[in-house]
C-alpha cells in the first residue's frame, strides 16, 4: 500500500527505494508478489521513468512472479510509460506479449 501511495504522488524514487527494501527482505522469507511489482512499476510510469518500469517488468518475468488476479497493471503501466516516452514499437511489443501471456483480456 505504501509503494502504491508513493506512486500516486509521483514519488517514484521513494517507491523504488521501498521496493528495494522489500527485495532485501525476501532473504528473510518475505515474498515479493505481483502487487509489489505493479505498485513499483506504476510509480515509475507516473514518474515518467519508462526504463525503470521496463527493468522491473523484465525482473518480474524472469523471476516468474505470478500475475495478480484481475489482470496485470504492471504490463499496462509499462506499456503506457513506453508510449509516453515515444517508444511506440516497444509499447506494441509489450502489448502483444501481455496478450500472449494472458495479462490482458483478448478483445
Amino acid at each position: 500500500a505504501t509503494i502504491s501511495s508513493m506512486g500516486r504522488s509521483s514519488h517514484w524514487q521513494s517507491a523504488l527505494a521501498l521496493f528495494a527494501g522489500r527485495i532485501a527482505s525476501v532473504e528473510h522469507d518475505l515474498e515479493l508478489t505481483g502487487y509489489h511489482y505493479r505498485a513499483a512499476i506504476t510509480a515509475c510510469y507516473r514518474g515518467l521513468q519508462w526504463d525503470h518500469a521496463l527493468a522491473l517488468l523484465t525482473e518480474m518475468r524472469v523471476a516468474k512472479v505470478p500475475i495478480p488476479s484481475g489482470g496485470d497493471g504492471a504490463y499496462i503501466s509499462t506499456i503506457l510509460a513506453a508510449q509516453q516516452a515515444g517508444r511506440l514499437k516497444l509499447a506494441a511489443a509489450l502489448y502483444s506479449e501481455a496478450l500472449a501471456v494472458g495479462a490482458l483480456p483478448a478483445r
